[in-house]
This record gives C-alpha cells, sequence and structure tokens, in this order.
C-alpha cells in the first residue's frame, strides 16, 4: 500500500525492504536525518542507534521517546499525525547546518553517557550483586525414574521443583540408561544427572557412587541423600564429610532390616526388629546405620511413626523434621485423570469384572502373597474378578511361580515396572487398590489412589493410618490377614454409598499432601 501511495503521488521513496543488523551502520552513515513520528514507542532503540552514529533525529513524544530527546538539544519533537510539522523540521535541519550538528554532537555524547553496553552491563551486575546466588544442592539417591520407588518419585519431585525456589540441583544416583524425570511428558530429566551403572560388582559400584559424589559435593552448597541405604545415603555422608558439607537425610525405613527381610529370611516387623537382636552381619549393619543417622547435621522423616523409630535409634528429636510426601503437581488436577472406560478399553480390560490392583516393589515385606490368595476367595463371591500387580523387585521370580503354581495365571498378572503414564491408566481402570504392607513410612501409593478416585484397603502399619482412615477415606486391616483382606474389598466393591463416600473424602484428603507444602517445609529447612 505504502509503494503504491508513493507511485500514485509521484514521491521518490525508495522501500528498502528487510536489512541485515550488520548493513545498518552503512545506511545511517550515508544518511542526514533520522525520522520516526511514532504514535507508540517503548524506548525507540532505533533512535538511540542513529544518535550513536552522529544523525540528528526526528521523533513525536510517545512511549520511551522524551527518556533521550530533549527538544532543541539531543532532537527535534514534531506533533503526532501533523505532515506539515515534519516537513517543517525536516527543512529546518536541511536549512540550519549549525543545528544539525549540534543536535548530532550532543545526541552521540548522550547514547555514550547513559546507553553504552559497558555502563549497561554494570547496572545488571549492581542488581545481579544484590539478588542471592542460586545455592547448588547434591542430590544423592539410590533410585531415580525410569527406576520406580518412592525414593524415585522423592528425588523427581526435588530435581523439578528446587530451580523454582533458588536451589540448583545435580543428582547422583545408580542405572543404566537415560535418566528422566517420571513426573515430566518428555524424557529428559531436570537437573544434572550422573548414573553410577549397576553392572559393576558391589563394592566397586559404592566406591564409585562415593567418587561422583565427592568431586560434586566440592560444588554443593549442602548435600542432601534421599535414603539411608548402604549405596547410597552412607557414601554420600561420608562424601559431604570429605569436603566439609552440610548433610541431610531423609529416612523412609531401617536399611539393615530391610536386608535382613530381603536376605537373611527375617519375618520379624520393623517394631519387633527395634526389640530383637539378630546375627553378627544385621548387627553390623544396624549399628553402622545408627551411626551414621546420629551424625548426620538433620534428619527428614515422611510421618510420625518414623520419627518415633529413629528417636529410637538415638537422634536427638530437634534434629529431626517431619516432611510428608507430596504427590504430583502434574497429577492434581481433574483434567490428568482418565476416564475408567477410557482406560480399560486402551488397556484391553472388560468393562464388567471388577479389577483389583497393587503397586508396590515386590519384596517380602510388601505381603503379595497374601492378596494374591485373597482375590482368589474374592473370586468365589466375584467369578470375573482380576488382580493386576505393578512393581518390580527381587521377589519377582518367587511370586510368579506361586501364580503358576497355583493355577492362578488367568485372574492374576505381573505387570512388572510401567511407565508412569500407564499406571496412572491402570489406576483409574481399578475398582479398589490394596496395599498389604508390614511396613511403610509413607506411601505415596495409597495417596496417588486416592487421588485417582479408587477406594482403598490397606495394612495398619507404619505410616498407612496417617493416610488412610478406616471408614472415612478407606478400610485398614491387619497385615497378612487374608479374610481382613477379602471382606473389606467386598465391602468397597457392593456397598455403594460407603464407596462414595471414601472416595469423595479420599480426594479432599489429598490436599494436604501437595508438592508446594512439603517443598516449602524443605526450603525452610535448607
Amino acid at each position: 500500500k505504502l509503494e503504491k501511495y508513493a507511485k500514485d503521488n509521484g514521491l521518490s521513496v525508495v522501500f528498502m525492504g528487510n536489512i541485515t543488523q550488520s548493513d545498518l551502520p552503512h545506511y545511517f552513515a550515508i544518511s542526514d536525518v533520522f525520522v520516526r513520528p511514532s504514535r507508540s514507542e517503548g524506548l525507540g532503540s532505533a533512535f538511540l542507534e542513529a544518535m550513536a552514529i552522529g544523525l540528528p533525529i526526528i521523533g513525536t513524544r510517545v512511549g520511551g521517546i522524551p527518556d533521550f530527546l530533549t527538544d532543541r538539544k539531543t532532537g527535534l519533537f514534531v506533533k503526532s499525525e501533523d505532515d506539515a510539522d515534519l516537513a517543517k523540521k525536516i527543512k529546518e535541519l536541511f536549512d540550519n547546518d549549525s543545528l544539525r550538528r549540534a543536535l548530532a554532537n550532543e545526541g552521540k555524547k548522550l547514547v555514550q553517557e547513559k546507553y553504552s553496553w559497558d555502563l549497561i552491563a554494570r547496572e545488571f551486575d549492581k542488581i545481579f550483586s544484590e539478588l542471592p546466588h542460586m545455592k547448588k544442592i547434591l542430590l544423592a539417591t539410590g533410585i531415580f525414574p525410569p527406576d520406580i520407588g518412592g525414593s524415585a518419585t522423592y528425588s523427581s519431585i526435588l530435581a523439578r521443583c528446587f530451580p523454582q525456589h533458588g536451589y540448583e540441583p545435580s543428582i547422583v544416583t545408580y542405572g543404566d540408561g537415560v535418566a528422566r524425570n517420571e513426573l515430566h511428558e518428555n524424557d529428559g530429566a531436570d537437573g544434572d544427572v550422573v548414573k553410577v551403572s549397576r553392572k559393576y560388582p558391589k563394592g566397586i559400584r559404592h566406591i564409585v557412587f562415593f567418587i561422583y559424589c565427592v568431586w560434586r559435593a566440592r560444588f554443593a552448597d549442602v548435600v542432601l541423600s534421599a535414603d539411608a541405604s548402604f549405596g547410597g545415603g552412607l557414601p554420600a555422608f561420608f562424601a559431604a564429610r570429605c569436603v566439609g558439607k552440610k548433610f541431610i537425610v531423609r529416612i523412609t525405613g531401617e536399611y539393615s532390616w530391610e536386608q535382613g527381610s530381603a536376605r537373611f529370611n527375617i519375618a520379624d516387623s520393623l517394631d519387633d526388629f527395634q526389640k530383637k537382636t539378630y546375627c553378627v552381619r544385621i548387627e553390623i549393619m544396624r549399628t553402622i546405620e545408627h551411626w551414621f543417622v546420629k551424625k548426620v547435621d538433620i534428619v527428614i522423616v515422611p510421618s510420625k511413626y518414623l520419627k518415633k523409630i529413629v528417636i529410637g535409634w538415638g537422634v536427638l528429636e530437634g534434629n529431626i523434621h517431619l516432611i510428608y510426601n507430596a504427590i504430583s503437581a502434574r497429577h492434581s488436577s481433574e483434567s490428568d485423570l482418565f476416564s475408567a472406560e477410557e482406560s480399560r478399553k486402551e488397556l484391553k480390560i472388560s468393562q464388567k469384572i471388577p479389577v483389583f490392583l497393587s503397586i508396590a516393589r515386590l519384596v517380602p515385606w510388601k505381603g503379595i502373597p497374601a492378596i494374591i490368595n485373597a482375590i482368589n476367595a474374592l473370586r468365589q463371591k466375584f467369578p470375573d474378578a482380576v488382580l493386576y500387580i505393578i512393581g518390580d523387585g527381587p521377589e519377582k521370580d518367587n511370586f510368579q511361580k506361586l501364580i503358576i503354581a497355583r493355577h492362578f495365571e488367568r485372574f492374576v498378572f505381573l505387570m512388572g515396572g510401567l511407565d508412569n503414564k500407564i499406571v496412572r491408566k491402570y489406576l483409574c481402570a481399578a475398582d479398589i487398590f490394596i496395599l498389604n504392607s508390614s511396613y511403610e513410612g509413607f506411601s505415596h501409593q495409597l495417596i496417588e489412589a486416592l487421588l485417582h478416585k479408587i477406594p482403598v484397603v490397606a495394612s495398619n502399619v507404619g505410616g498407612n493410618p496417617e493416610i488412610i482412615r478406616s471408614g472415612h477415606n478407606g478400610i485398614l486391616f491387619a497385615y497378612n490377614n487374608e479374610k481382613e483382606i477379602t471382606e473389606a474389598c467386598v465391602e468397597l466393591y457392593t456397598n455403594s454409598s460407603l464407596r462414595k463416600k471414601v472416595i469423595e473424602n479420599g480426594v479432599q484428603d489429598t490436599f494436604l499432601f501437595t508438592e508446594e507444602r512439603m517443598i516449602a517445609e524443605l526450603i525452610k529447612i535448607l
């Protein structure tokens, strides 16, 4: 339109189109006057570029132009939308050499004094020097996504949320392949992640983990371990002490008890374990674990139950901070939940059958055999009932053998470790969620189940009663009591009014366990 207007009116105007930034100084240099009668300007950088090269400028009193244009000192003002006034001012500059030179000189001087990049850099430096520096945190964890487990979820949340609060995380963990943050849609992990291969023999990989922790801790302000295991928490503790950094450990259980249950066939509960003496190897592990936890700067526990346990180890109560675990903010909106119908359709599960679900690490204290037996009993009342068990662990082969030996393959399915998005679809597809642990510090899975509107039945142990109140947002049963598991499942499946009540209360209760609250409490400690 402009080109047509100029042509129709016989005006000698050359439209240059887009030219590169590097060519602009040439056009400034061959010009006599810079003109831009703007209706609006934030600042007007092109005016400053013209002034810097020694061109007199003409502009309007809008936006940021009066910040640098003083009439008849650093340029000329014209009335907005007044072509006659603009023509008059342009002609005045061509007719008055001394005015043109004076405006050019003053304009150039102003730019050098107020708008040079050196000056701007110094001003930014003042601002940055007054801001708190990004604090660096070394996050040491035995597992990190794509591994599944409470410590992996916890570490993943911290890695994603810390930068929003002025903390830069660096992560050392175990694993092979690409690390990722399970709470994101993409596969990129937040933070700088170093993974020590599990292909190394035990002992060797722990030493490598320690070396990485020492190296990273040198550049950190504080070291935080997501667990107190001998493979994660212990080497991270020694690394922090080697370089003189504060150390925080999160206690989610007793490592010596877990090892005793997994490797030495200890069947006692965690509470009973505190009162007894065992073989030399377990007692050595227990002594080392209690010693190092008593030496750390701060202990974080996710439940009142665990706080009582840790106090029993001799840790000062003032060094122990209770911070409940959190659900992911990404999963907390209605739009993130799938419908049961579409979830079952995608997972190829019949819409008509009762679906029971358990998600757990496959270790002895998760009570998987009792759940399997309870489902078999449930099939007397619900012949089409099926059980899906999601998770991986050292007992997987034994559980699979049990299923085959009992001829339960048609209705009990060990799914192994699954992608978080698929896990959420199973949560949405299920009718009842079952957790039968002899120990739980604080279960992420219970919170996730409540959020996904599944009625929950859980063992009355550890931190479970701090989440589930029987008859309010679920039903509690005695650990490994197959009869109580069966009765609780029947009650929640057949009693529609109770089912509706526990679902509504469960969703409301999840607001007590938000990421924002967990991170805010942790930031106070830091």
